[in-house]
């Protein structure tokens, strides 16, 4: 984990332009950060602000300031074009940050109208901000959550078998066999995939739960070591230290979701994003 903070990482990429709009235009908004767990990496430079297009609205915000701020993030002009064209039927757009220890990402979701199994839920356009040819999009769609066994059944099948012991312990946590019916159906499933890659994950929304990070903590610790076996010894420390800081750290903040699945080159990885206070983003 680099020890530059969110906000400083991402000062010069949009995040300050971002923030001054906001506070120029007195614009509610929601922040969401996400911590992300591969192979000997623990990431937490991620953040999701979102405006939904109901506050545009009632603050007479055009389109063109949207697209601004996406001008701002470095986003390519064929992004932006795609996002003008799906702006005006958008419930909520989405302005996402993320890092790595090689790229800086930036994105723009928008959210669709209210949606029903196998409907297209979230356009996701995603691009470098250190490389104008690197540009994806993904589409994220509802799936249908016919009881726990099948949820269960279909999160872990998102991973290698080597992991799923320790997985499963996670998602009982998460959404445990004695929910109902009606529980369930509180949850939103989404299918993500991306043009042109094999990336592939399922992301479950678990906010109706009111978990917060300390009730996951354990499990998900358990789930990381399965990352970790074939790392030496002290980088496998590392991670988990890195892990359990946030964890630590973040204990009170509420879990939003979960993201189980494979990267661009096929490597399993864990995401979970909880709400957050804008104001951290200068902690490091």
């Amino acid at each position: 984990m680099s020890a530059e903070s969110f906000a400083s990482c991402f000062a010069t990429c949009g995040w300050s332009v971002l923030q001054t709009w906001l506070t120029d235009r007195e614009l509610p908004f929601l922040f969401e950060r996400s911590l992300r767990l591969a192979a000997g990496t623990v990431e937490t430079r991620r953040g999701l602000l979102s405006v939904p297009a109901s506050v545009l609205r009632q603050h007479n915000v055009p389109a063109a300031e949207v697209l601004q701020i996406c001008r701002a993030m470095s986003s390519p002009e064929s992004h932006r074009s795609s996002i003008a064209r799906f702006l005006p039927s958008a419930g909520c757009i989405h302005f996402g940050f993320e890092a790595t220890h090689t790229v800086r990402i930036g994105k723009c979701y928008l959210e669709l109208p209210s949606s029903t199994a196998s409907q297209l839920v979230f356009l996701g356009f995603k691009w470098s901000l250190d490389d104008d040819r690197l540009a994806v999009v993904s589409r994220y769609r509802a799936l249908p959550i016919s009881d726990q066994p099948g949820l269960k059944t279909q999160l872990l099948q998102q991973i290698p078998s080597t992991g799923r012991v320790a997985a499963a312990e996670l998602i009982d946590t998460c959404v445990p066999a004695s929910l109902t019916t009606q529980q369930l159906g509180e949850l939103r499933l989404l299918e993500v995939s991306e043009e042109g890659s094999p990336r592939r994950s399922l992301d479950l929304n678990v906010y109706e739960r009111q978990l917060t990070l300390r009730d996951i903590a354990e499990p998900a610790t358990v789930f990381a070591t399965g990352f970790e076996e074939a790392l030496a010894t002290e980088a496998a420390e590392m991670t988990n230290r890195r892990l359990t800081d946030w964890l630590t750290q973040h204990a009170d903040s509420q879990l939003g979701h979960i993201s189980l699945g494979t990267d661009r080159q096929e490597k399993p990885f864990l995401t979970l994003y909880h709400a957050a206070d804008v104001s951290d983003t200068e902690q490091r």
